[in-house]
């Protein structure tokens, strides 16, 4: 998946920002949001500002720059755009499948037009199988799944050529549960799991998981007993014989929605310039 993310390198609590009064005017601290970059990641951060804070200038000059502290303060659960687990290693999650599912592997991303050469993991399904195999992947050690939030949406970078619906179960650490979302086809999507939407048959997500099943067998529109609003069953209703042989890839497991890049020209990095019809 060509998403570029920093690799275990996460905020500290204390930010040291610069600024510059103009003309000797009083700078007045600003309680706002800021989008930070570090190492090319992009995070959502509160940030607390000090008092108002009152500098000289030097004589002859009618400006002065202010250096204070700042308090950054990550969303609920985090900064959002750092994987909990994006396969590159330099250690590794635990890997397992069952009912009938091949073994995952990770491997450099075999997909059109994959040129980074970043990993991925393969989500394989057996015609011989139960509607119901799974892949599974056990986080990493201090990488694990916090829905103890009212946000419990996980995102999923995910490449299929053709249109399915995936679940999403988590266990260990908190009750089971699992959600539902469709893939369109296509190529990579990021789908966008809601664990306070929770489907077959299980309930609301409440905390700290260290294990994420994927199901690439659902069908959304599919009936099912259990639940009054009727939606969601493997594909054949459940029925062994049900299954088709499928290969799926998955990048980059997040807890949130990653945030939008604004660019405000800081850098490190930069955007494409130019001009045209006779612009410098």
């Amino acid at each position: 998946m060509k998403k570029h993310f920093s690799s275990g390198s996460f905020i500290n609590d204390l930010i040291t920002k610069n600024f510059k009064p103009i003309h000797g005017a009083l700078f007045k601290g600003l309680c706002v949001s800021f989008l930070l970059i570090f190492s090319s990641g992009l995070f959502a951060q509160t940030i607390t500002c000090p008092s108002n804070i009152t500098v000289d200038a030097d004589p002859g000059l009618c400006g002065a720059i202010v250096n204070y502290e700042v308090t950054a303060t990550p969303g609920e659960g985090g900064p959002s755009i750092i994987p909990l687990e994006d396969f590159e290693g330099p250690a590794f999650p635990g890997l397992g499948a069952a009912n009938g599912a091949p073994l995952p592997t990770i491997l450099p991303d075999p997909t059109p037009g994959a040129t980074n050469g970043t990993n991925v993991l393969s989500v394989i399904t057996n015609a011989a199988g139960a509607p119901w195999q799974q892949t599974e992947l056990t986080l990493q050690s201090g990488f694990e799944l916090d829905l103890t939030g009212t946000d419990k949406r996980v995102s999923v970078d995910w490449y299929s050529a053709a249109p399915f619906d995936a679940l999403l179960k988590v266990e260990n650490g908190g009750p089971a549960s699992a959600t539902e979302a469709a893939h369109p086809g296509g190529g990579w999507q990021t789908l966008v799991f809601d664990f306070n939407n929770a489907e077959d048959c299980i309930g609301v997500a409440n905390g700290v998981y260290q294990r994420v099943f994927f199901f690439t067998l659902w069908d959304i529109d599919a009936p099912r007993g259990c639940n009054p609003d009727g939606d969601g069953w493997f594909i054949g209703n459940g029925n062994p014989g049900g299954s088709v042989a499928s290969t799926t890839y998955v990048d980059n497991i997040i807890k949130g929605v990653v945030v939008p890049f604004s660019e405000d020209f800081e850098g490190p990095a930069f955007p494409g310039l130019g001009a045209a019809n006779g612009a410098p």
